[in-house]
């Protein structure tokens, strides 16, 4: 025999809805005192915790982002010695005068803002023979002279190199470098897509050529019929180039890898003997590559100095001699 089952009376609605409501109201308790024991809180029940983790996120965005300022406001330039050679007596200095207070290992320059494109020919012509130490920036490009100074008592060869460290939005396609060595000038820009120097043309000598004392031949060539130098048909095209003759053309040296704009050996730098170097770098507006998707990018650069090897002499007589 089975027992009768008893019916069970159903709720009434309302009494069921405030169940509910109840069960949403505990959720909600238990969601908030969890939150509130993850942050550390002592309150079971905090109702403003979803602000409390507002402000925190806030807070600690803002300190990244001072973190950030900092950061790009010491500068896009780095100049410095590594051990070896500092321990050979070899420093950096922004002061010309023989003060020893002054000699570094490392230099910063401070970088520039929004600057907009310009072409080799809007640089100043003194920059490197003006009175100019440590940062003399213009509004559209970055100039930084320095002293490699041998406070040591023997010579010195060393080698340098200056290399790409950051970069954002192609802007090294279209930069363009320029580096003294006292009175010599070398002009670099990364090469065009099909590996040819990047360069412009125009119908008569360009301004730099005079700061070109010792190597004009070596980046400036007047165009003939029978010297086209790197001009090709598609040059002459876009440009609308018509006649080659009283047409100059200034080529500058490619970069030597992807990140590494150039290298080079200096050779025997005497005891309290000074060189001085000035880096000059803007967007060339004469580029093909200097378009508005660069708008927003940024680049940073490093100049390294260190001991050359005999190796690394031979490669620098080598290079020197190809080209």
């Amino acid at each position: 025999m089975k027992a009768k089952k008893e019916k069970i009376p159903k709720e009434p609605k309302q009494e069921k809805e405030k169940k509910d409501r109840k069960g949403v109201l505990v959720g909600a308790r238990l969601k908030y005192w969890f939150m509130e024991f993850k942050l550390g809180r002592s309150s079971v029940f905090f109702k403003n915790s979803a602000k409390m983790i507002g402000w925190i996120c806030a807070f600690a965005t803002g300190i990244f982002t001072i973190i950030a300022i900092i950061y790009h406001s010491y500068g896009q330039l780095t100049v410095k010695v590594d051990k070896e050679i500092c321990e050979k007596g070899i420093f950096l200095s922004t002061d010309r005068e023989d003060n020893d207070d002054a000699y570094k290992t490392r230099l910063m320059s401070n970088s520039i803002d929004d600057c907009d494109n310009i072409s080799i020919e809007d640089l100043p012509d003194d920059l490197h023979t003006g009175d100019y130490e440590g940062a003399h920036n213009g509004k559209n490009y970055i100039a930084f002279s320095f002293y490699v100074v041998n406070g040591g008592k023997e010579n010195v060869d060393y080698k340098y190199t200056v290399s790409i460290t950051s970069r954002k939005k192609n802007v090294d396609h279209a930069m363009w470098l320029m580096l003294y060595k006292e009175d010599e000038l070398n002009i670099y820009a990364k090469p065009r897509p099909d590996g040819s120097p990047e360069r412009q043309y125009a119908y008569k000598d360009f301004k730099i050529s005079s700061a070109l004392k010792k190597n004009k031949s070596d980046y400036i060539t007047q165009l003939s019929e029978t010297n086209r130098s790197n001009l090709t048909d598609k040059d002459m095209d876009v440009l609308g180039i018509t006649h080659l003759n009283g047409l100059y053309e200034l080529a500058t040296t490619p970069h030597e890898e992807e990140l590494v704009i150039c290298t080079g050996i200096d050779k025997k730098i005497k005891p309290k003997q000074k060189r001085k170097y000035t880096l000059v770098a803007w967007l060339e507006g004469e580029d093909p590559e200097c378009v508005d998707a660069i708008r927003g990018g940024s680049i940073g650069f490093e100049v390294k100095y260190e001991l050359a090897d005999e190796e690394s002499v031979k490669e620098d007589a080598k290079k020197k001699k190809d080209k």
